[in-house]
Order: C-alpha cells, then structure tokens, then sequence
C-alpha cells in the first residue's frame, strides 16, 4: 500500500559462481544473489501478477524465450535451426551474428528501467515498490566463509532473486524494434540472421547490428566484442563474403559456436557438439565411479539418471544424431554408465548388464523426447507459432493413415531431413491412429514406450 520494503529485505549475499576459464580472474565469475526468504515471497506473487498482465496484453516480444511460460531454450533453438536448415535444403546461404553483452543483468540503469515499466504498468504504487525494491540495495560476497564488507548497489537487478529476469526482459525488450531481420533473444542472449541472396541482404543485416549498438549506447548496455562473432550457414562452396562489424570494430568469424549450449557449426553437421557431450558425460562417469565405489546400484542409477542423462537429452530433440557413427558414441556412453551401475567390468556381457537395467536404447530415449515435444507443439502447450511449418493433411484415416496425418515436408539434403520438424513429422505419421489421439502427455508417452 505504501510501496515500501524494510531495508533488510534489500540486502544481498552474493555468491560467485565460477562459469568458464581461469578460476582466478573475477570476471570469469557470475555472482549470485541471495536474498531475503520473506522477500521472496512477495516477489512471487508481484511476478504472478505482472507475468500474468505482460501476456495478456502481448507486451514482451515474440522474439524473446526467456523467462516466459510457454518458451524455452528447445523453442528459441528449434525455431532458429530450423530456419537455418530450411534455407540449406533451398542452397541458400543465412548469415548469422550472436551478441554477447558484457554483465548484461548488472548494468541495467534503475531510473530507465523505471522509465521503461511506467510506459507499460498504469500502477502508481507498483512502480513505487519496485523502484524501492531496486534503489538503496546493498551487497556483501561470502567466499570460502569469509564475508566482504557491504557497498552500495546502483545499478543492475538482483541476479538469484524472483523479478530480477522478468524485469530484465521488460528492460530489453524493445531492442528489436525496428530490426528488418530475424531475432532471437532468450533474455541476454541474442542472435541476428537472414538468408543471403545479395551483398544488399548484408549490409542490412549489418544495418541492423548497428542499430543494436546504437540501442545499447542510449540504454546503458555493453557490447563486448571480444565474443560478439559471426557465422555463415551454409553448404556452398562459394558464399558470399561480408565483413560485419563496424570501421573501428570488426567482428570475428567462427565455423562454431556454443548457443544456449548447443554447439552450432557452420554445415550444422553436430559431429562437434555430440564429441563435447560425449566426453562430458564420460567425466561425470568416471567422477561417479570414484565418489560411488561402496554405493549400492540403486544409488548408482540415480546418480546416473540425475547427473549424466540431463548432459545427453539437453535439448536432444534438435541434435539427435542419425548417422550410425555418433549414434554409437552416445549408446557407448550408456553401456559405460550400466556397467557402473552395476559395478560389473572386465568381461561382463554388457547385453546382460543392459537388460537387467531395462534402460530403452540411447536411439530410442530420443525418439520419444522429440514425439513428445512435438505433441506438446501442436497441443498449444508452447506459445510459439509453427501453423507456417506444421499443417494436417486433408482426408480421412486409411489403412495407411491416421486421421491427424501431417503434411511431410519436402526435404533435398540430410542436413533438413533429418533436423526436427521434417524427421519429426516423418514419425509422427507413421504411429498408430490411437497413440496420436491420445490428449494426455503421460499416457502419449506411456504409449511410445511400449
């Protein structure tokens, strides 16, 4: 009623969390907020209500995955690959640039993300809580047990805390205005793209890019170019060349790049990202093997089930393998992973061992993961539209079709066939006319499984 917090809830202990490189460099750290549990609590219901107000009244941006019901890294990956593949299967050529911001969520201006969110909430006392909620923070880092002492916090939202992301996609949303490209933003992290059929399409994809600095320089945002670069999808021997970039900062070019984890590469072969999900996998193994050696195997399949599987499924449905060589390298990690299980080496039968743990086959586990989140697709249960990729076939059921048949997609290379949609479709139709009419989730999948 007052728009008023007590001063403790606006205190923050910061954890740094390591993320890549050198563990003594403090820049490779991302700090953590933990903030007060009461706080928390009405964060949550301020979240619900002002989510709940965003979507209804259609004030983020499709362009954006994060933070939202409905949409995740699989939906903004699957849209953007598909693209990508679609224009392959055409020989075409798509250029892409991915932004890395530096310390995005720590630079946000207070007083122009309150600007920002007084432009879209007609809340007078709304505002004023989460103008109390941002001003007048403090901080503190605990590391190794030893606590630093309190500064002052004068910009940035609250990294750990409920409304720090969805006031962060409030305060970004609006540098896709006016971008005659494709965009993809799942909260900081953002790609621009288009197919090239001239050096015309370039300059205005580089057009673009310049209008995203231009963003960043009025909204007190960082660009860092060290990490900002540029791919070229494509199979062609000969591409267009373009340099992206500005006169005083070019931008590199990559044939890879990790997206929302994913390793993209320039043929979108995913021969890279599968060696790198492999060799995780096998470290966490081999780590378990250590820390497990008296564990019964109950404890050893769930270790397995919560810490190694996540590493292989993250976001499968876009890079299931089908060629038999990477096919092989995941089913190994599985074979490895049973005979841990069951602490059983040497010259165990492994067909034994993968028997006993009723485990489906790597292939099949990721068959049933795309299924799955194509029934979700087409059962609304994602706010993303694919009526333009996805549309049924005219005509009744027969013998060789079911009633909610697709309309196959019309594939030239194996890069298209066998990315999502046309390889998913392709399965879709060929299952049973009961197990696509199912409408539970659940059941659909208890279906698949048998």
């Amino acid at each position: 009623e007052e728009g008023a917090l007590p001063d403790d809830w606006r205190v923050a202990r910061v954890k740094p969390l390591h993320k890549t490189g050198d563990k003594t460099q403090v820049q490779n750290y991302r700090p953590i907020s933990l903030t007060s549990t009461a706080c928390k609590i009405l964060e949550h219901i301020i979240h619900k209500h002002l989510s709940t107000f965003l979507e209804e009244h259609n004030v983020i941006s499709k362009a954006q995955h994060g933070f939202r019901k409905g949409y995740s890294t699989c939906t903004q990956l699957i849209q953007t690959i598909h693209d990508f593949s679609e224009a392959i299967n055409e020989g075409k050529q798509t250029d892409a640039i991915f932004l890395d911001f530096r310390k995005a969520f720590d630079t946000v201006s207070h007083n122009k993300l309150i600007y920002k969110l007084s432009s879209v909430i007609k809340n007078d006392k709304l505002i004023t809580w989460i103008k109390a909620y941002l001003t007048n923070r403090r901080q503190f880092v605990t590391l190794n047990g030893a606590l630093s002492h309190s500064i002052p916090v004068e910009s940035g939202v609250p990294q750990g805390s409920v409304l720090g992301p969805l006031l962060f996609i409030i305060y970004i949303n609006d540098i896709v205005q006016d971008l005659s490209v494709n965009v993809k933003l799942y909260a900081d992290d953002c790609v621009l793209y288009e197919r090239i059929n001239s050096s015309e399409d370039q300059i205005r994809l580089n057009n673009d890019f310049r209008k995203v600095m231009r963003w960043c320089d009025r909204w007190q945002m960082v660009i860092n170019f060290d990490k900002t670069v540029y791919m070229r999808i494509t199979l062609k021997r000969n591409p267009l060349l373009y340099q992206y970039g500005t006169s005083d900062s070019a931008l590199s070019e990559v044939t890879c790049y990790k997206y929302l984890g994913l390793w993209i590469s320039n043929n979108l072969s995913w021969n890279k990202h599968i060696d790198t999900v492999s060799a995780n996998a096998l470290r966490k193994i081999f780590f378990l093997r250590r820390a497990l050696r008296f564990a019964t195997p109950e404890t050893r399949f769930l270790a397995y089930n919560t810490i190694v599987r996540p590493i292989l499924e993250y976001s499968v449905m876009i890079w299931d393998p089908y060629t038999k060589i990477n096919n092989n390298k995941l089913e190994r990690i599985q074979k490895k992973a049973v005979r841990f299980i069951y602490n059983s080496y040497g010259r165990t039968s492994i067909t034994n061992l993968l028997k006993m743990s009723c485990l489906p086959s790597v292939t099949d586990r990721n068959r049933i993961c795309r299924l799955k989140f194509f029934f979700q697709l087409i059962h609304g249960q994602y706010n993303i539209d694919i009526s333009k990729i996805v549309s049924y076939s005219s005509g009744y059921a027969t013998r060789l079709r079911h009633a909610l048949s697709i309309k196959p997609l019309s594939t030239r290379t194996n890069c298209y066939k066998y990315s999502y949609f046309p390889r998913t479709i392709t399965e879709w139709n060929n299952l049973a006319g009961h197990i696509v009419e199912e409408n539970n989730l659940a059941h659909f999948e208890a279906l698949l499984q048998q």
